[in-house]
Order: C-alpha cells, then sequence, then structure tokens
C-alpha cells in the first residue's frame, strides 16, 4: 500500500502503460488485433488466498489513517477490478512463468501468481 510521495517540485514522473483504444484517445494511433478485443482483455477470475486475505486486512489496520479506501474489502474489490483486466499481451500471457509480481519494501510485501488465466494473490504483509 502506497501513500503520500515526497518529491522535490518538478520532478518529473514517468507513467508507462499501454495504449488501450477503447479509453484512449489518440486520433492517428495503431494497435495490435488483440487490444482491439476487449473480451481478450478479461482475465478468467482474481482469487484471493485466505492468507493474502488476513495479510490485507493486518497491513490496514497499520495504514487506515492514510488511504483514501474506508476499510480492507473496499480495497480488496479495487484490486480484483484492476486485475480483472489482463493487459499483458499474448505472447506474455503465453510464457510459462509463476510469479507476475513480486514487490517488497520496508512496511509491506506482495507476491501476485499467474495461475493459467487466473490472477491469485498469495500474500501480503509486513515484510521483516
Amino acid at each position: 500500500l502506497l501513500s503520500g510521495v515526497d518529491l522535490v517540485d518538478g520532478t518529473p514522473v514517468l507513467d508507462v502503460k499501454p495504449y488501450l483504444p477503447y479509453c484512449d484517445s489518440i486520433q492517428e494511433a495503431s494497435v495490435p488485433d488483440w487490444v482491439k478485443a476487449d473480451s481478450s482483455l478479461a482475465a478468467t477470475s482474481v482469487t484471493f488466498s485466505a492468507d493474502f486475505s488476513s495479510g490485507l486486512a493486518n497491513c490496514w489496520e497499520l495504514v487506515k489513517k492514510n488511504t483514501l479506501y474506508s476499510s480492507p474489502s473496499e480495497m480488496k474489490r479495487l484490486i480484483e477490478q484492476v486485475l480483472s483486466w489482463d493487459i499483458r499481451s499474448p505472447s506474455q500471457r503465453n510464457r510459462p512463468h509463476k510469479s507476475l509480481l513480486t514487490s517488497e519494501n520496508r512496511e509491506t510485501s506482495l507476491n501476485i501468481e499467474d495461475c493459467g488465466g487466473e490472477e491469485a494473490f498469495d500474500s501480503v504483509g509486513e515484510a521483516g
């Protein structure tokens, strides 16, 4: 969970994301066919392990004063909505790999695993 960023005024921030024609509008942009079909971006399902849910609740207690979300379940719904669109290219989806994302900092750690078309949160908790 991320809160407050301390940057010097004027610090450039690079936001790298794919161009999605149904929500971005650049007149002469072209995209691969797999991006044009909305259904190809939908993940089969998003599941959360019991360990993730309890870990999120524990982390929530540490950051609840500094978050935009009213409860762990609201944050969990946001995560589910974000992950329900699989914006990886077909070659990335077909490449065998276990971990999609592992992130760890001083306060929290997060691991998301690829379960053959399903996104599954494996764990979240205090790092250390």
